[in-house]
């Protein structure tokens, strides 16, 4: 039996909230972060990906954006999270 669901090794991790800045693993349970760490075995995982070269950041918030009425629509939301915002704060509508 594994430990966690998936590890994300190699990871360039980028965490000003908790001062975390350099190669870090990111172990992953039940859809929650359970362990970052320096290394974290491959073997205690289920899936492993190697992310090196790639950056990892806590979900991003967008306090300032323009959709509702905007010509892009829903296709603006798709862009958002593809860009890694995980809250965004629509300024073109009524609040």
């Amino acid at each position: 039996m594994t430990d966690y669901a998936l590890i994300l090794t190699n990871a360039r991790l980028v965490d000003p909230a908790n001062r975390v800045e350099g190669l870090r693993d990111v172990a992953i349970q039940n859809g929650k972060i359970a362990a970052v760490d320096t290394v974290i075995g491959v073997e205690n995982a289920e899936t492993v990906i190697d992310l090196h070269g790639r950056t990892v950041v806590p979900g991003i918030i967008d306090p300032h954006a323009h959709f509702v009425n905007s010509r892009y629509g829903a296709r603006a939301y798709r862009m958002m999270v593809t860009a890694g915002v995980v809250t965004g704060i629509d300024q073109g509508g009524t609040m």
